[in-house]
């Protein structure tokens, strides 16, 4: 009867078990799968020649790891980045980057991409609409003029907007402060047809060197406003 090499036996039983305990560490460092949702930001987009029309704000990506990992990960800001500088007018798929790295690593699909739009920066010249709101105080005087300063205003946006974009309105309280010699700062607004606002149209003095910015869409846009009047004679005077 053969003897049974002990030292030999544990050792290809410590070896078995040692395959065994990394199988299952290979197995659970992935057991978990989180999906969250990245606010993405698009960058390097030449604004003077090109805007984005349209773009989703996130995007979900889902990531695999361990317990402590997908913690890390949730106790984390993710945030993704698509890089327009290659960006042609359309619409088209582009690669989200998403950071920061330790997140990127843990992504189930590595391929990241976004449905973004973009069209041409267009310019277009349109005329300042006066609305008058309110009474005069004074009922001895009426308006002469109302001037506007700047007189010439443009707006800027797609070509969509743009053919909607009839006029910059700004609304006039015929109050004393309109009134004196320095005038007011009104806020203007690009309007259509039926007096309702346009949407991501950037409003500008100056047609040259524009650059399409969502920020300066979201700031109001000031034109000093002046009303001048002129005395009434009542009648029978």
């Amino acid at each position: 009867m053969n003897k049974v090499n002990v030292p030999l036996a544990l050792m290809s039983l410590l070896i078995s078990l040692l395959l065994w305990l990394n199988i299952f560490n290979t197995r659970s460092v992935r057991s978990r799968t989180q999906v969250f949702s990245v606010k993405i930001t698009a960058v390097n987009l030449d604004d003077t020649k090109f805007l984005v029309s349209d773009s989703p704000e996130n995007v979900s990506v889902t990531v695999a790891g361990s317990t402590s990992q997908i913690r890390t990960v949730m106790g984390q800001e993710v945030s993704g980045y698509v890089d327009l500088s290659q960006a042609r007018p359309g619409t088209s798929s582009y690669p989200v980057v998403v950071y920061p790295p330790n997140v990127r690593d843990l992504l189930v699909n590595p391929t990241v991409t976004a449905r973004i739009k973009i069209e041409p920066v267009m310019v277009k010249e349109v005329p300042i609409t006066v609305n008058r709101m309110g009474q005069l105080a004074a009922q001895s005087a009426s308006v002469e003029t109302i001037d506007t300063f700047p007189r010439t205003i443009f707006v800027v946006g797609s070509a969509d907007a743009l053919q909607k974009t009839s006029s910059v309105a700004v609304n006039v309280d015929l109050s004393d402060e309109v009134q004196s010699s320095a005038g007011a700062e009104l806020e203007a607004k690009p309007i259509d047809l039926s007096g309702k606002i346009v949407p991501r149209v950037m409003i500008t003095s100056t047609k040259t060197d524009v650059h399409y910015i969502d920020e300066a869409v979201m700031t109001p846009f000031l034109v000093r406003v002046r009303v001048k009047l002129k005395a009434t004679v009542a009648p029978g005077l």
